[in-house]
């Protein structure tokens, strides 16, 4: 077998082995946008067909326990299996990473930690123009939820403990605002001000989850819309992908960053804050999916933190982008100065707009729910 990539042509060849991959490997190219692991299309030719893979490098640098990531992509996979079938709408429905020889998931080679996939012929969107996007990733999302909801999320490991306790991190940037480490908090002040302000009006979530009236569930922790891929004809939502942060949460973490991220009026960065707010045709849209694919396993005090964890999770990256800018922009990647005061000066602004509309916003989640 022969690889087109030159440096990674050796693991290439290799996995193709373990794996038992048919026929011989005909191109071996590079895709996707991503910036952190290294992805092969890899096509393969056999006697009567071609078959089309996705081999992928895992950066140590970034997940520093692969193991445990596909652990816990292992259980969700046999749990679907088992209950649904593996050749079930409902095994489609989330990417899963192949069984080689010895059994694993995985497979760590002399160059890292490598997995393979079915190549899956779709499309995904980085930007939003249709409202029926929305509500197809919603209805992808809440479906992942729902397929899940019988698997005990205690059994699968928190990959990122307190990923989303906002708790933790509003003390967390508190402390930082002490420290001033790059001396900027004279520069924020209006910003640091309305964090003062409201530094307990959202760990609500928390406290619901702790006094057991939130169950965690299974979820995906990272709701972007360009993680669902998309039928090139029809616009169906085919897959679930990015799975790296599958791992216990609140059902209304993964509901809750989707509409931060995608039912905003602008790009996160706009620095024009007239032009951020709820765009409420595109709210409407994903609750609509959302909610009516989870509505099998969503209690009501779920459907009653909806709303609130939108405004709850657009307050934590907020405020996530102003801490990393007063210790001087060391862990999210700018693009230009001041980038990350910009970035947490939108999201406090979209914060302020659900705010003011939160009762239009739960009587939209009712709408679809009761």
């Amino acid at each position: 077998m022969i690889a087109t990539d030159e440096k990674f042509s050796k693991s290439i060849n290799e996995l193709a082995a373990l794996y038992n991959v048919p026929g011989r490997i005909v191109s071996a190219e590079r895709t996707g946008n991503g910036h952190i692991n290294d992805t092969f299309k890899v096509v393969t030719a056999g006697p009567t067909e071609t078959q089309t893979y996705i081999f992928q490098r895992v950066n140590e640098s970034v997940f520093t326990k692969p193991e445990i990531i596909m652990d816990n992509l292992k259980k969700v996979s046999d749990y679907i299996d088992e209950k649904f079938g593996s050749d079930s709408a409902e095994a489609g429905m989330i990417l899963t990473f192949e069984k080689n020889s010895e059994g694993n998931n995985f497979a760590r080679l002399s160059d890292g930690f490598w997995r393979v996939s079915k190549f899956i012929d779709a499309c995904s969107y980085d930007s939003i123009t249709d409202s029926r996007v929305l509500y197809n990733s919603g209805s992808a999302f809440g479906r992942f939820q729902d397929i899940l909801s019988g698997l005990d999320a205690n059994t699968l490991v928190e990959t990122i403990p307190d990923f989303h306790n906002t708790v933790k991190r509003t003390e967390a940037f508190f402390e930082g605002l002490e420290r001033d480490a790059a001396g900027r908090a004279s520069t924020c002040m209006p910003e640091i001000a309305f964090f003062e302000k409201h530094k307990n009006d959202f760990s609500r979530l928390v406290e619901l989850h702790e006094c057991g009236i939130l169950p965690y569930r299974v979820t995906h922790n990272d709701t972007k819309i360009n993680n669902i891929l998309i039928d090139k004809n029809d616009g169906r939502p085919l897959c679930v992908v990015d799975l790296d942060t599958v791992m216990p949460g609140l059902a209304s973490y993964d509901f809750g960053d989707a509409i931060r991220f995608g039912a905003n009026y602008s790009a996160e960065d706009e620095t024009d804050l007239e032009k951020v707010g709820l765009n409420f045709e595109y709210y409407e849209q994903f609750t609509r999916g959302y909610v009516t694919a989870a509505k099998p396993f969503l209690t009501v005090s779920e459907k009653d933190s909806l709303a609130l964890a939108a405004m709850t999770m657009t307050y934590e990256v907020a405020i996530r982008f102003l801490l990393d800018y007063l210790n001087g922009d060391i862990y999210f990647r700018i693009h230009r100065e001041n980038h990350n005061l910009e970035r947490a000066r939108c999201q406090i602004r979209l914060c302020e707009d659900m705010m003011a509309n939160y009762a239009k916003m739960c009587s939209i989640v009712d709408k679809y729910y009761n």
